[in-house]
């Protein structure tokens, strides 16, 4: 069967070539070539407790406790989070959000979500419709540098 192809294409001198189709660069999917992870708490699911994400995480239901998110803590309309304290680099606040919150690079609040606390940002964005009740720390280049050496030294003292 194979060689039956082989000989044809041989013999009239034109070889046939998949279409080749392009992969999309790196940058055109995300700044990162490695895959992030992503975890997600359904609507209609209820959390207690102290939860760490390496990756992003989604919420559609509800968590009480504290979050550590190195990723994205995007939050949708029907989530919501009772917290002590929640650290993310990127936080997205669709639903509702009452406690306090560090958002080590940019906070969202989209139209619809709703936060009630004391928030730490380096950078903040709140659509026409989303709502902000309580303080907001913004980062200076150094307090940064100190979080982030303070997040090094807690993950290294309690692995």
């Amino acid at each position: 069967m194979f060689s039956k192809l082989t000989k044809e294409r041989e013999t009239s001198g034109t070889v046939e070539m998949p279409e080749v189709v392009p992969a999309p660069s790196p940058s055109a999917a995300c700044s990162s070539s490695v895959p992030v992870e992503r975890t997600a708490v359904g609507a209609g699911s209820l959390m207690h407790g102290e939860l760490e994400v390496k990756g992003d995480l989604h919420i559609d239901g509800e968590i009480s406790g504290r979050l550590h998110v190195q990723g994205r803590l995007i939050v949708g309309r029907t989530g919501i989070i009772h917290s002590e304290g929640v650290e993310c680099s990127v936080g997205e606040i669709s639903g509702s959000f009452e406690g306090a919150l560090t958002a080590t690079e940019l906070l969202t609040i989209h139209a619809g979500g709703h936060v009630t606390g004391d928030i730490s940002v380096k950078d903040i964005v709140i659509e026409k419709g989303g709502r902000f009740d309580g303080r907001c720390q913004y980062f200076s280049p150094k307090s940064q540098t100190e979080l982030a050496v303070s997040q090094t030294l807690e993950k290294v003292r309690n692995p």
